[in-house]
């Protein structure tokens, strides 16, 4: 089961407010906070930031994202912990060199990025 951007909106829903909606600003700190998380090891062994991004990177950011936006309300799953925990080790097997992220460091260059000044961006699925 594959997490889309549109999960995050569903987690950010917050009916208690004033105006209940969609909170882009918990969205944004749950995305920086992962792109933080993501990039502290990326540095191990790639320079950052890393264009393009790599499709396993964008989905590891949003499920570290959605665990963050998680830990502040009563939305914490079972589910949504091992996600996190799978993220996590998987980003330590990539700066292991465990894992791949299917690119070169020769192939790293400045298109679209996505990671990058500590935050996450997910343009594609944010539409």
């Amino acid at each position: 089961k594959i997490y889309s951007a549109s999960v995050l909106d569903r987690v950010a829903y917050n009916p208690d407010t004033d105006n209940p909606g969609r909170d882009s600003d918990m969205i944004t700190r749950a995305l920086e906070e992962a792109g933080n998380e993501i990039n502290a090891h990326m540095s191990v062994v790639y320079s950052l930031p890393i264009e393009p991004t790599p499709p396993v990177l964008r989905q590891l950011c949003v499920d570290i994202a959605i665990y963050r936006m998680c830990l502040t309300s009563d939305k914490l799953t079972l589910e949504i912990q091992e996600r996190y925990r799978a993220a996590v080790r998987m980003l330590e097997r990539i700066a292991d060199g465990k894992v791949g992220l299917g690119i070169t460091r020769d192939n790293v260059t400045a298109n679209t990025p996505v990671i990058d000044s500590g935050s996450c961006v997910l343009d594609a699925e944010r539409s």
